[in-house]
């Protein structure tokens, strides 16, 4: 069931509320080496749904869904 509220990213306890998605950059959550983690700024377009960046579309590939042939 998909939920209703925006996804946040880096959230912690100095910034509890985050960021809001950037509803055109890629949906990937990076985790640089200062350990706080934001979203991808790449641009949209691959994987499931078009929601990754070509690179991170690698980890969440495309559902293929078989059409029914038995007519």
């Amino acid at each position: 069931m998909m939920s209703k509220q925006p996804r946040q990213f880096g959230v912690w306890a100095g910034d509890p509320d985050g960021r809001a998605e950037r509803l055109a950059d890629c949906r990937e959550e990076v985790f640089p080496a200062h350990g706080i983690h934001y979203q991808c700024c790449r641009k949209r377009g691959h994987g499931l749904n078009g929601w990754f960046c070509k690179q991170h579309a690698k980890r969440h590939p495309a559902k293929i869904v078989a059409e029914d042939r038995t007519q």
